[in-house]
Parts: C-alpha cells; sequence; structure tokens
C-alpha cells in the first residue's frame, strides 16, 4: 500500500505538470549547439639534459670519456648528450637508470661504447635507442649484447 502512494503521487504532478506547461512549451524552446573541438596529442619532445643536475658521472680513463653513472632528473623523455664537460660520454654505468619509473624514452649518443649490466633495471615501459636502433624492456639484453 505504502509503495502505491508515492508512485500515484508522482504521476498525478507529473499529470499537472505537463497540463499547466503544455500550452506554453513552444514559447521556451531553446536551441542548444554543441560544439565539439578536436585536441591532437603529441609526445614531449626529447629533453636535453642537464649534466650537472640529471647526472651523475665521472671520467673513465679505459674508455677516455665519462661514464654516466646515476640519472637523478625525472623528465620521461631525455638525450644523452654526446660529450658532458667537453669529454665525449661514452659509458653507461651499472644500475645507472635503474628504478628511474618516469623516464619512458632515452636516446644515447652514438659515442657510448660500454653499456654495464642492468643499466636499466627496474625501467618498465622504457625504450631506449642507439645507433637508430630501438629496444625496450624486452630486449635490453640485445642492446647489452652490443658491448660484451
Amino acid at each position: 500500500m505504502r509503495k502505491k502512494i508515492p508512485a500515484v503521487l508522482l504521476t498525478v504532478l507529473t499529470a499537472l505538470t505537463m497540463a499547466a506547461c503544455g500550452e506554453h512549451n513552444a514559447e521556451y524552446v531553446q536551441t542548444i549547439t554543441v560544439t565539439t573541438k578536436v585536441v591532437t596529442v603529441t609526445p614531449a619532445p626529447e629533453t636535453a639534459a642537464k649534466p650537472a643536475v640529471d647526472f651523475e658521472y665521472c671520467y673513465d680513463a679505459a674508455l677516455k670519456g665519462v661514464k654516466i653513472t646515476k640519472y637523478a632528473g625525472s623528465a620521461p623523455s631525455v638525450r644523452i648528450p654526446a660529450e658532458i664537460d667537453g669529454e665525449p660520454v661514452v659509458g653507461i654505468g651499472e644500475y645507472a637508470f635503474a628504478d628511474c619509473e618516469s623516464l619512458k624514452t632515452l636516446a644515447l649518443p652514438d659515442g657510448v661504447a660500454n653499456i654495464g649490466r642492468n643499466a636499466f633495471d627496474g625501467c618498465n615501459g622504457l625504450t631506449v635507442t642507439y645507433n637508430g636502433q630501438e629496444y625496450d624492456c624486452s630486449n635490453f639484453s640485445d642492446l647489452y649484447d652490443l658491448f660484451d
């Protein structure tokens, strides 16, 4: 019985509203124009890393150049410069980019002659470009094998 009262009341109110407004609805008709805007999203451009801020590095006498020992930046896309402090970048140390979760793309300079094992350990979703080839986390072993 209680369920029927609200249903009946709602029906009566709806009928009264339609009857009261029926003749005047034509006066209050509005035209609504909907505009759709297409937005093209492009990936963030590669960011040239700032060596003094983004990297820890050292001179490697055996390789005759700079070795990146740690990445401390937070950019999603990074291009390592070919030179740091006037010396060529020739190596990436072990675990240098390990667990860099925000890093998604990394471009290595062509002069890199050594990449330490596990340099990219824990970097899920990272793609590394080296000498025109792309390597993702599923084939980093192929990248490491270039330097063995």
